[in-house]
C-alpha cells in the first residue's frame, strides 16, 4: 500500500481527467505490477540472476530438484514425528511393568508417601528373603517421646516436627529392646521404606566382610585389581579405601535439584535409555588424587558395590540376604532395586534397599554391638570401629559444632562438643532416612520420611534423636 501511494502522484492528473487518460494510467500501473513485467531501475546483475532462477525453475532439472527437496523435507518431518512418537512410547511404555513416566512422577508431593514405601512399582527389583529364623526385638519399657526439644533454631514441639517433616516411621531400641514404634501417613510395621543413601552403609559392610574373608586383599588395592573393566580408566586408580571414604578424586555432580546433574542423568540413562548401571559411572574423569579430600558422590559406592559383587560372584541383594538378613533374624523380606527386570540386573548400589523400620533398627543394633550378634562375631569389631570413626584428618567433623558431620566408611559421624568423646554415628539417606546409633546411651533410632527439606533439617533431626536418647530408660 505504501508503495502504491508513493507512485500514485505521477498519475493523479490522469485519474482526474478523461476516462481515456484514467484507463491509460491504470494500464500502466497494472503493467508495472505484473510478475513478468520488467522492473524499472533494477540492477542488471540482479535481473540476470532472477531470470536465471526463473529459467531453472521452469526447466526439467529444476522440477526434479524441487521434487527432491520437497520429498526430503517431508522425510525429515516424518522422521521427527516418528522420533517424538518413539520417545513418547518409550517414556510411557503402556505395556511395561516399570515405566519411566512413573519414575518421573514419584517425587510429586501427592505421590511421595505412596511410592517411597512401594518402590517395586517404580524400579525392577531383586528380592531378599525373610530370615529362616526371624527374631523380633524383645519389648522394653515403653518410651514416652519428649514433648519438645531444643532444635537447631529454637524449641521444637516433637509431634509438630514429626508432622512438618513428613515422618512415616519412628522406631527406637534401648539396650537391645524395642521401646517405641510408631507409623504415620498410612504406613505400618510391614511397610518397606526406601533407604535412599542409607544403603551405602550396607555396601560398606559387605566390603568389610570381603576384606575379612580375603576376597579383597587390602584396602589400598586399586579398584582395577578387582574390576577389569576399569583398566585404563581414572576410576581404576582409586583405591578401595578411597571408595569407602568418599574420596576417590573422581568428578561426579551430586546436585539433586538440577535436572542435568550426573546423579539425575544416572537415572535417565539407566531407566530411560537402557544403559547398564555400572557402565554409566565407570568412565568418570579424575579431578584429585585418591584419599586426599572428602567429596560425597554416589558413583563411589556404585563402583564399590560392583567390586563386592564381582569378588563374590553374587548379586548385592543375595549377599545381603546371606550375610545379613539370615544371620540377624530379619523379620520381613526386603528387596533391592536393579537396573533391569532380568536375571542379570545390576543393583543400584548407592541407594535403593527397601525394608521395614524394625529390620533397619536391627542392622543398627548389630553395629552398636560391634558386629556381634547372639554371641557370634559376624563382622569384626575392628571393622565397625574403622567404619564409624573418621579415618583421616579431613574426615573429622568440626569439634565443638554438634551440627557438623564427619565421615567414616559409609557412615556419617556427627560432631561432638568440646571435651566430649565421639559416641554417635548415622546412616543417612536423602528425604530424611536415618539409622542413628548412640553407643553411650545404647540407643538405636530409625526414622523414615518424605521430607523435601531433609538436608536443611538434619541438624534439628539430630537434636531430636539426642533428646529421645536422653529420655530413654
Amino acid at each position: 500500500m505504501i508503495f502504491l501511494l508513493r507512485n500514485a502522484p505521477r498519475y493523479t492528473g490522469a485519474t482526474c481527467g478523461s476516462p481515456q487518460k484514467t484507463q491509460t494510467a491504470l494500464s500502466e500501473l497494472s503493467r508495472r505490477f505484473r510478475p513478468d513485467s520488467k522492473p524499472r531501475n533494477v540492477n542488471p546483475r540482479t535481473a540476470k540472476r532472477t531470470a536465471a532462477i526463473r529459467a531453472f525453475e521452469n526447466s526439467e532439472g529444476g522440477a526434479i530438484v524441487f521434487r527432491i527437496v520437497a520429498r526430503s523435507l517431508i522425510a525429515v518431518v516424518l522422521l521427527l514425528l516418528l522420533g517424538v512418537g518413539a520417545l513418547a512410547v518409550s517414556y510411557f511404555r503402556p505395556w511395561a511393568t516399570y515405566r519411566p513416566s512413573v519414575m518421573n512422577s514419584m517425587f510429586k508431593p501427592e505421590n511421595r508417601v505412596e511410592f517411597f514405601r512401594n518402590m517395586d512399582r517404580v524400579f525392577p527389583k531383586r528380592d531378599i528373603a525373610v530370615s529362616a529364623a526371624p527374631a523380633p526385638f524383645p519389648k522394653g519399657e515403653a518410651l514416652a517421646l519428649p514433648a519438645s526439644f531444643e532444635g537447631k533454631d529454637g524449641v521444637e514441639k516433637t509431634d509438630a516436627y514429626l508432622d512438618r517433616t513428613d515422618t512415616t516411621s519412628l522406631y527406637v531400641v534401648k539396650n537391645g529392646a524395642m521401646v517405641f514404634e510408631s507409623y504415620y501417613k498410612g504406613a505400618d510395621r510391614d511397610s518397606k521404606f526406601t533407604s535412599w543413601s542409607v544403603a551405602k552403609s550396607f555396601i560398606g559392610t559387605l566390603a568389610g566382610m570381603a576384606l575379612a574373608e580375603g576376597k579383597i586383599k587390602s584396602l589400598d588395592d586399586r579398584a582395577d585389581v578387582y574390576l577389569s573393566e576399569l583398566k585404563g580408566k581414572d576410576y581404576g586408580a582409586s583405591t578401595i579405601r578411597s571408595l569407602l571414604q568418599m574420596a576417590s578424586g573422581v568428578q561426579f555432580d551430586e546436585t539433586y535439584h538440577h535436572p542435568l546433574s550426573d546423579i539425575n542423568w544416572f537415572f535417565y540413562r539407566t531407566f530411560i535409555l537402557g544403559q547398564r548401571a555400572n557402565d554409566v559411572v565407570l568412565g568418570r574423569d579424575r579431578v584429585a588424587p585418591p584419599s586426599t579430600r572428602f567429596k560425597y558422590i554416589s558413583s563411589d559406592t556404585q563402583v564399590l558395590g560392583a567390586i563386592v559383587s564381582r569378588v563374590y560372584q553374587q548379586p548385592i541383594a543375595k549377599l545381603i540376604e546371606q550375610k545379613i538378613w539370615q544371620p540377624l533374624g530379619m523379620q520381613s523380606p526386603a528387596y533391592w532395586s536393579i537396573d533391569r527386570d532380568r536375571a542379570d540386573g545390576q543393583e543400584i548400589g548407592f541407594c535403593c534397599l527397601h525394608a521395614t523400620a524394625r529390620d533397619y533398627a536391627k542392622y543398627g543394633q548389630w553395629h552398636l554391638q560391634g558386629g556381634v550378634w547372639q554371641g557370634k562375631p559376624l563382622l569384626s569389631r575392628e571393622w565397625v570401629t574403622q567404619a564409624t570413626t573418621p579415618s583421616a584428618e579431613w574426615q573429622i567433623p568440626k569439634v565443638g559444632d554438634a551440627n557438623a558431620f564427619g565421615y567414616g566408611f559409609k557412615w556419617w559421624i556427627p560432631g561432638w562438643k568440646e571435651g566430649e568423646q565421639q559416641t554417635e554415628f548415622l546412616a543417612r539417606g536423602h528425604w530424611g532416612q536415618h539409622i542413628y546409633v548412640n553407643t553411650a546411651k545404647q540407643v538405636v533410632i530409625v526414622r523414615t520420611s518424605v521430607d523435601p527439606k531433609s538436608q536443611a533439617n538434619t541438624g534439628t533431626s539430630m537434636a531430636l534423636y539426642r533428646a529421645i536418647a536422653a529420655s530413654a530408660r
